[in-house]
């Protein structure tokens, strides 16, 4: 152990200071996990939407690895 290191508390006091609220976020920052959140759910979406029809017409084949679901979703990102 190095000498001229400070020795470590085994206990650390965590400050509320850094705590937010809803309300305290920046708008920008709220808005991007609104649109993050946004895309997510239209890829969620698009998913079911493309494994549900891939699935009826196909089933030996996984769904979730087809080309036509692949291509088509990652788009969105």
């Amino acid at each position: 152990m190095d000498k001229n290191l400070p020795a470590l508390s085994p206990i650390t006091e965590v400050s509320n200071e850094t705590s937010m609220t809803a309300s305290e976020v920046e708008p920008s920052t709220t808005k991007m996990f609104s649109q993050i959140l946004i895309t997510l759910q239209e890829m969620n979406k698009c998913l079911a939407a493309m494994a549900f029809r891939t699935a009826k017409t196909d089933r030996k084949r996984s769904c979730l690895s087809h080309p036509r679901i692949v291509a088509h979703c990652t788009t969105h990102l």
